[in-house]
């Protein structure tokens, strides 16, 4: 697959050095489902290895040098909301640095904050590894460098924080980047209990829900949903004439096909999950997707966009 480089985007010279990061790049070797982070890319010839996003999940960040232990307790941030995690091979050839400083001013010109950046000087690789609770992904095939940094962008309300790992392939195998990003989430979207659920329903005949998380591009409903499955199946328990219509909304990213599926196969889950799971029976639960022709808010910015991506609950006849 021939891919070409957008010289207005991921083309650039830092003292010499040509920054050879793609906006947007998807290769043959990638794994299947994968993508680069927006307006982050990845290096020259890269593929990625491991990809995933969690709904809610939670990652902590090194903020500053780590040479001893005792680093570790002033140096850690522990965020919450949506994570991505990326992992590239980058072929032999190129050095940990020269990965690392195409990153580092690629994620600045991608208007991120820097809040800490270093290299072998900056990190002892035990106390890194090992002692501090920095999320590091594929440990095992890290070599003696590490060149890490931690960045910060606010993007419409909502705090992003972007990490990136360079290193050498312990087995000599080129370099590996790894790609920690955390939207975060208002935690008071997330959970509603059963009062708050029929008081909704009661006056609008609806309630939305956002404790409900699944893994990426797909139906698997995530151990994290079972707060509020628990406060649904509660509602179904002590309302035992209500009736109800699983919704599933999803955004706008991707196509109108791929989305009404997508939503659909949610909230079939979902309705799957009450039945079988807790025990209510199946002739009061039905289950759609509208995709994202219901929005709750303009699908323009992630705030937004975080707020199209709900389950809903429906009174039904």
């Amino acid at each position: 697959m021939k891919i070409s480089f957008e010289k207005s985007n991921c083309c650039s010279v830092v003292g010499g050095l040509f920054l050879l990061l793609l906006s947007v790049a998807v290769v043959a070797a990638d794994v299947a489902g994968s993508a680069d982070y927006p307006q982050i890319g990845r290096f020259k010839g890269s593929e990625i290895t491991e990809h995933a996003i969690e709904d809610y999940g939670q990652t902590t960040f090194a903020t500053g040098s780590v040479k001893k232990a005792s680093d570790a307790k002033s140096t850690a941030l522990t965020v919450e909301g949506k994570i991505t995690r990326i992992v590239y091979r980058v072929p032999a050839g190129v050095s940990a640095l020269e990965v690392f400083r195409n990153f580092e001013e690629k994620v600045s010109e991608a208007g991120f904050e820097p809040i800490f950046s270093g290299g072998p000087k900056e990190i002892d690789k035990y106390n890194f590894m090992y002692k501090h609770p920095v999320e590091i992904l594929d440990k095992i095939s890290i070599g003696n460098e590490i060149f890490y940094l931690v960045s910060r962008k606010n993007i419409s309300g909502i705090d992003v924080y972007l990490s990136v790992l360079v290193s050498p392939h312990s087995g000599g195998d080129g370099q590996r980047v790894r790609i920690i990003a955390a939207e975060t989430t208002p935690m008071k979207l997330q959970m509603v209990d059963a009062a708050k659920m029929q008081l909704d329903i009661t006056e609008t005949g609806r309630t939305a829900l956002y404790g409900i998380y699944f893994d990426h591009d797909s139906a698997k409903i995530q151990a994290a949903s079972k707060p509020t499955l628990d406060e649904i199946a509660k509602l179904m328990k002590t309302n035992p004439a209500l009736k109800i219509i699983v919704v599933g909304h999803t955004d706008y990213t991707g196509g109108f096909d791929y989305n009404i599926n997508l939503s659909k196969r949610r909230a079939n889950a979902v309705a799957a999950r009450l039945i079988s799971g807790y025990g209510l029976e199946a002739d009061r639960i039905k289950s759609d997707g509208v995709g994202y022709l219901a929005p709750a808010a303009s699908n323009e910015t992630e705030a937004g966009r975080a707020l199209n991506r709900r389950v809903e609950l429906v009174k039904d006849k």
